[in-house]
């Protein structure tokens, strides 16, 4: 044994126990006792000391006296062993902090930063650690330290409250790097940092607007004052802001139709890229969204195929209270693009019964052969539209004994959607009771119960 295990074991143990060295029973992994595991720490080898770091976390709170080391190992040459040797300081819990934060003032920049990140995987737990991440983040000269001490600001979330002033301080500093770690981490601090984000708002430079946008987004409802800038910022005049502000109103206005029109407008966006984002945020938004419906309609027929997908799938998510788009994504089964297809025929079906006259069409749709998406979409939407879907009964048959199985589990499920007017297609459920594929046979099962409206004896 060496002797830097030697030292170890008579340091380490004392601290753990202060009778005496020789009463403790040393901690064994793997037939290894602690202190060669600690000893391996040292090896020549990166894959062998990255395994220690490994070793010694497995061991759990039985290799406490192996922090200093690990501390150590936050210096090593290898990226991977100091990167483990930081997630396995994390797992000690609060008694690391004070360590961690010592260690947060040492010479090595490389040990700062490991420290900053062990304490990054600590996430809330290290609330305690916040006011020496302050002054990292705000006197360390190595900029990878300091961006570090921000991403574990980030992750100590709401408890580092108090870094909220500093960060916007970098959020707007010289170092150009530093800005977007600084807003994603008040982002990850959440409220407490919406008024610093909503001020940020008006800075010139669009990667500091963009990036506040982004840690809007992220707080999320919680950041509701922040819907009137955000307004503003859809007919900013550059594009990513212009983006960013349509993404963020659709993880904060969500409950609200304040932003409904504005989003709807953006939909007008010379950009694609903006009216894809302003359909996607009106979609979040559900029947709050029914303000809108007209314009996605209109977005339907937009020349690019992104914006009209997401503008089906945003129909789809407003529902029933989206009817009047039913003609328009009737039409739009014949296009010729499969995937708008699949999505018109999946927000009918979402639009559910009042979206009866398409009836025809998605019986027509069920036998697309060149996608089976189209298909088992229209299956689906002929399902929901229930009753009224009757006419549908034959062709839906016919595809319930289809070679692929989600063809004939979405046509099984439908002939149940239709209930005791598909009764005629019940041979040919009974004959699913059989089939090989278990979820055919369970919705077999629920469709033979809503066509024939019998209770499950099973």
């Amino acid at each position: 044994m060496g002797l830097f295990a030697v030292m170890f074991m008579i340091v380490g143990t004392t601290l753990v126990n202060p009778t005496t060295a020789a009463d403790v029973k040393e901690p064994v992994f793997k037939g290894k006792p602690l202190s060669a595991w600690v000893e391996q720490l040292s090896d020549r080898s990166a894959n062998a000391r990255q395994a220690a770091a490994v070793a010694l976390a497995k061991m759990g709170d039985a290799a406490k006296p192996a922090i200093g080391p690990l501390i150590a190992a936050l210096g090593d040459t290898d990226d991977s062993v100091r990167d483990t040797a930081a997630e396995t300081l994390s797992l000690f819990g609060k008694q690391v902090i004070g360590p961690l934060t010592g260690a947060l003032k040492h010479p090595d920049a490389q040990v700062r930063r490991g420290a900053a990140q062990a304490i990054s995987h600590m996430g809330a737990d290290a609330g305690e650690a916040v006011g020496a991440l302050i002054v990292v983040l705000k006197d360390d000269l190595n900029p990878d330290v300091r961006e570090t001490a921000a991403y574990a600001l980030a992750a100590i979330g709401p408890a580092a409250k108090d870094a909220v002033e500093p960060l916007a301080a970098v959020a707007v500093g010289k170092d150009a790097n530093l800005h977007g770690p600084a807003l994603m981490a008040l982002g990850g601090i959440g409220k407490a940092a919406v008024p610093a984000l909503v001020k940020l708002l008006n800075e010139k430079a669009p990667d500091v607007r963009v990036g506040a946008l982004l840690a809007l987004a992220l707080v999320g409802r919680g950041a509701k004052e922040a819907v009137e800038p955000l307004i503003v910022l859809l007919k900013d005049d550059d594009v990513e802001v212009r983006f960013s502000a349509a993404a963020a109103l659709g993880s904060i206005a969500t409950d609200g139709p304040e932003a409904v029109g504005p989003l709807a407008g953006a939909l007008h966006d010379k950009e694609a890229k903006v009216r894809t984002q302003a359909a996607e945020s009106l979609g979040r938004f559900g029947v709050e969204a029914v303000g809108g419906v007209g314009a996605l309609i209109e977005s339907l027929k937009d020349g690019n195929k992104d914006v009209s997908r997401t503008a089906a799938d945003a129909l789809g998510a407003i529902g029933p209270a989206a009817k009047d788009a039913a003609p328009a994504l009737t039409a739009l089964l014949k296009d010729n693009d499969p995937v708008l297809r699949a999505k018109a025929a999946a927000a009918l079906g979402r639009i559910g019964p009042s979206a009866q006259s398409a009836t025809a069409a998605l019986i027509v749709a069920l036998m697309d052969t060149t996608s089976d998406s189209v298909a088992a979409n229209a299956a689906r939407a002929l399902g929901k539209i229930g009753p009224g879907a009757k006419d549908a009964v034959p062709a839906l048959v016919e595809l319930a004994k289809d070679e692929r199985s989600p063809i004939r589990e979405a046509a099984i499920t439908a002939l149940g959607g239709i209930g005791p007017d598909a009764k005629g297609a019940a041979p040919v459920l009974r004959a699913a009771l059989k089939d090989k594929d278990v979820y055919i046979r369970t919705a077999a099962v629920n469709a033979l119960r809503r066509v024939e409206k019998t209770e499950n004896k099973e």
